[in-house]
């Protein structure tokens, strides 16, 4: 194994990738609301996590404490801040205490109001290694979304995510979801895998930590836990 990088060899490159992210967020078609870090805790979060600020996953974790999009519908990990305290580290069981244990041959890097889960595959999800895959609370299946994390943030800004959740949203869903910070999803009555594709109009939600959410899907796929791969991005 090979001696972790530096902070400066990690941090200082030629083509850091954030200039050219926080352009094409603050043109993204759906909204974005980019949590602020400190410093410190950025700088920290992608020494942990030894990746690259010229990657897009580095560029999220040095700069931002994530980044909540469409309403706070979606949810991209970074390293946490006061409206998000889940973070790649502590959703991937790299920190103490970890917010989840972390998923066998998966790194996770986000989730949505209704549980869904978004993890790189790092060998223990469908298709190739270093796909994105999606957890949906609707079948309860991980589903490869084709690319890496790159193509995930590309389509989470920019891509069709109304066709996408349109069997699983509901009417003035953004009333609901807008008051919620990154930390907290909404459990619906029926529960999605019960009603076959067909669009809720007017669900029971009941608001839950996303941990207790995700936690929930995740047992009735029943994974192992194991060490989270921090996967090259």
């Amino acid at each position: 194994m090979s001696a972790p990088r530096s902070l400066a060899e990690l941090r200082d490159v030629l083509d850091p990738a954030w200039p050219d992210l926080e352009l094409r967020i603050r043109g993204a078609a759906h909204g974005v609301e980019v949590l602020p870090v400190e410093p410190r805790v950025g700088e920290q979060a992608l020494l942990r996590l030894q990746l690259f600020a010229d990657t897009a996953l580095g560029a999220i974790a040095l700069h931002t404490g994530g980044l909540l999009i469409d309403a706070g519908w979606l949810r991209v990990l970074g390293a946490g801040s006061s409206r998000m305290e889940g973070t790649l580290l502590n959703w991937n069981g790299l920190s103490h205490p970890p917010r989840f244990a972390g998923l066998s041959g998966a790194f996770i890097v986000g989730h949505d109001v209704i549980g869904g889960l978004f993890a790189v595959n790092a060998g223990g999800l469908p298709g190739q290694p270093g796909g994105v895959c999606y957890l949906s609370p609707d079948v309860l299946q991980w589903q490869e979304l084709g690319g890496g994390f790159t193509s995930f943030l590309d389509w989470a800004l920019d891509g069709d995510l109304a066709g996408f959740y349109n069997a699983v949203r509901w009417n003035d869903w953004e009333e609901t979801v807008e008051r919620l910070t990154g930390d907290l999803g909404l459990h619906r009555d029926p529960p999605p895998w019960t009603i076959s594709g067909q669009r809720a109009l007017s669900p029971t939600t009941t608001i839950m930590t996303m941990g207790e959410l995700i936690g929930a899907h995740v047992r009735r796929i029943g994974p192992k836990k194991t060490e989270a791969v921090v996967p090259e991005a």
